[in-house]
């Protein structure tokens, strides 16, 4: 039983493993390839609004990355940081939460000009299942490899 579970454990690391690792060559277009069409069907986005929707959207991540970039920075930073840094860090990460929440609140606004707002409650959740979606169709990827 110990050996079953120990070679299924190896088994599970190594598609993880390989995973990652096709999702580490996937250059950004292809990316934004693959997130563009989960997005359209689980949006069931119509073409016109795929049209108009994904420049806007390209735009929204682009800024939304900036902020993201900056908060990462700040952690990696904190790391060696003293008390006056971390105060400093702290109100810093603060103001990019906002400036973050303004920001999907200002694009929002905007996709709402293109979709639907049943199509915009359920983009958050699409964003988030494409993650795992992703994962999933790079472990079955390196399934059928082997």
């Amino acid at each position: 039983m110990r050996t079953i579970l120990t070679a299924l454990m190896l088994f599970c690391a190594l598609v993880c493993t390989n995973a990652q690792t096709d999702l580490k060559n996937m250059t950004e277009q292809e990316f934004r390839k693959q997130k563009q069409e989960y997005l359209i069907k689980e949006l069931a986005l119509t073409q016109e609004e795929a049209k108009e929707f994904f420049p806007l959207y390209e735009k929204f991540q682009k800024e939304k990355k900036h902020i993201y970039d900056e908060n990462q920075s700040l952690m990696d930073r904190a790391d060696i940081a003293g008390e006056e840094e971390y105060r400093q860090i702290i109100n810093r990460l603060l103001d990019l939460q906002i400036m973050s929440d303004e920001l999907e609140k200002k694009y929002y606004n905007e996709f709402s000009k293109i979709l639907s707002y049943r199509q915009l409650f359920r983009l958050n959740k699409a964003e988030a299942s494409f993650q795992k979606y992703l994962l999933k169709e790079m472990s079955r990827r390196s399934s059928k490899a082997k």
